[in-house]
């Protein structure tokens, strides 16, 4: 009993560290470091851009918004979306660019005002992106519904 206790207690630990990690990746600006041996090409998650982008990262120090590929900054950096920026409303459904297949994805349509299904490449985009249905719904709540009318008319003919 005291075994499964203590896992439990670690489980609810590391959870809360991993959701800390990746929120702070949403306030981390690209930090190049400082310039080593070790310098390349990595991903870093954009604050003020709200994408992922490449940069060229010096190869010591920095900060964890670094990434090998742009798929793990995508992982990352989804967190960072939960609460959309207001003008998600407008924004129009990104397929993005195709990199990997990653199925279906919901996004909210300014035309038709709702949630639908839309194919994701996997690379860039936008923020009018969610995972589920329920998410996009709630997401973007405050945006304009498409509605059924609430009167109805009644013709005779004579």
């Amino acid at each position: 009993m005291l075994i499964l206790l203590l896992l439990s207690s670690v489980a609810v630990v590391s959870l809360g560290t991993v959701a800390e990690a990746a929120e702070s990746v949403c306030n981390l600006p690209l930090d190049k470091g400082e310039q080593s041996v070790d310098w390349g090409a990595k991903y870093g998650y954009n604050p003020d851009e709200k994408i992922c982008e490449l940069f060229n990262y010096g190869g010591k120090g920095g900060n964890a918004n670094r990434f090998e590929t742009m798929e793990e900054c995508e992982k990352a950096s989804r967190l960072c979306f939960k609460r959309p920026p207001e003008n998600v409303c407008n924004l129009p459904l990104d397929k993005g660019e195709q990199s990997v297949d990653w199925g279906a994805q919901y996004g909210y349509n300014p035309d038709e005002k709702i949630c639908e299904t839309f194919n994701y490449g996997g690379k860039g985009g936008n923020a009018n992106r969610f995972e589920s249905r329920t998410e996009c719904e709630e997401a973007t709540k405050h945006c304009p519904q498409r509605g059924r009318s609430k009167s109805f008319f009644f013709f005779s003919y004579y």
